[in-house]
């Protein structure tokens, strides 16, 4: 049996701007600002082949 799941994985990602019935709204800018800080190598450009 597996353990309890944690929240621990968002940690730093932005508060949703509202919560509605059928989820969480965020901000498009808070979302890319926590990309770019957190997944650098999606930022970086691909090497042409």
């Amino acid at each position: 049996m597996r353990g309890p799941i944690t929240k621990s994985v968002n940690l730093g990602f932005p508060r949703p701007i509202a919560r509605l019935r059928l989820g969480q709204v965020w901000l498009e800018q808070d979302v890319e600002a926590w990309i770019a800080a957190h997944r650098a190598y999606l930022n970086e450009p691909e090497d042409e082949a």
